[in-house]
């Protein structure tokens, strides 16, 4: 009677843990992304090269998560195929890779990490309503409104009001990468693929695209001596960016879909605004603070919180089983309280 009792009272609760787990999945990335920004940054000033440091990147990711993709089947790709594996690889592997940390390299500092997550907010965005019919409410437009913002406020408004005085060609890069990954991001959503199995087949397809001209151009005489600088990258590179900020994301993109996990790379600048207090000795400014704030609600109306959609409701089955499990406790409870 109890058990009953309990499961319909609990009939109409909800709980929104794909909308949770997907938003701190995407979090996490973002966090990631800005940790390998910054880490990438301090090797470029160190003297290691973008072929470097996409090398590092590659190999490390590629030799950890190739005994996974063999043991689900080298010849399928675990299960993707030739054909989704290499384009997933060309979006998301070396080309991508490869003019990010360039970039990074030959431009101001904040352009990389402000130009690309907007393109790939604004492109997934506008990829999801387009080819996958995701539909895109008010809220979400203006939660998307207000990252963006958000982002301006947070690299200063000095270098915005002089950015079009200081682009170049190179910022070209910067916005081919941005291209590059909303296409993957839609991708995922399209093909369905298992996060962990996208995040290896492109590590080990990466690995052995780059692999050669590492070999054969990285000048290994000066990475031998600097070994403290190489465990980081490999570390921040083959790890965390690689492994870590991938298998995230694609957990966001399966959850929240194409274009709103789109927006979590918007937050890299963000978070990468907070790590150089640390790291680089920059503190924000309070134009920056205001930005920070505006980028993480406008991340909130973007997520959908707000629009009372993606909800996970629990089954009558469901509802039976917590019934089970906890009515006994319950009477136990009630026992006790009764006897005292």
């Amino acid at each position: 009677m109890l058990d009953a009792m309990f499961a319909e009272d609990v009939k109409d609760d909800t709980i929104d843990r794909k909308l949770i787990l997907g938003i701190i999945f995407g979090l996490i990335a973002a966090m990631a992304w800005a940790s390998y920004t910054v880490a990438s940054r301090a090797g470029l000033t160190s003297g290691l090269t973008a072929l470097d440091l996409t090398g590092v990147r590659f190999i490390v990711a590629g030799l950890i998560l190739s005994p996974f993709v063999f043991r689900e089947g080298f010849w399928w790709l675990a299960g993707l195929g030739w054909r989704r594996g290499l384009i997933l690889t060309f979006l998301s592997g070396p080309p991508f890779i490869l003019l990010y940390i360039y970039g990074l390299g030959v431009t101001p500092y904040t352009h990389g990490p402000v130009i690309t997550p907007s393109v790939v907010a604004l492109g997934a965005l506008a990829m999801a309503t387009i080819f996958l019919g995701e539909q895109v409410s008010f809220t979400r437009l203006l939660g998307t409104t207000a990252v963006l913002a958000g982002l301006c406020l947070v690299v200063g408004g000095d270098v915005f009001l002089g950015l079009s005085a200081s682009l170049s060609i190179y910022d070209l890069m910067f916005v081919a990468a941005g291209f590059l990954w909303a296409g993957y991001t839609i991708l995922l959503r399209r093909w369905k693929i298992a996060p962990v199995s996208a995040t290896a087949v492109v590590a080990l397809l990466s690995m052995f695209a780059i692999a050669p001209f590492f070999v054969a151009m990285a000048d290994f005489a000066k990475l031998a001596a600097a070994p403290a600088d190489i465990i980081t990258q490999a570390f921040m590179q083959g790890m965390v960016a690689a492994i870590i900020a991938v298998i995230a994301f694609n957990k966001a993109v399966s959850m929240l879909g194409a274009a709103r996990a789109g927006l979590f790379p918007s937050l890299v600048p963000v978070f990468a605004t907070v790590l150089g207090i640390p790291f680089l000795g920059e503190w924000p400014t309070m134009m920056q603070v205001l930005g920070i704030g505006a980028a993480t609600i406008g991340l909130v109306l973007a997520s959908g919180v707000l629009d009372g959609g993606d909800r996970i409701h629990f089954s009558a089955e469901d509802h039976q089983q917590i019934g089970e499990a906890l009515g006994p406790v319950i009477r136990d409870v009630s026992s006790s309280s009764h006897n005292n």
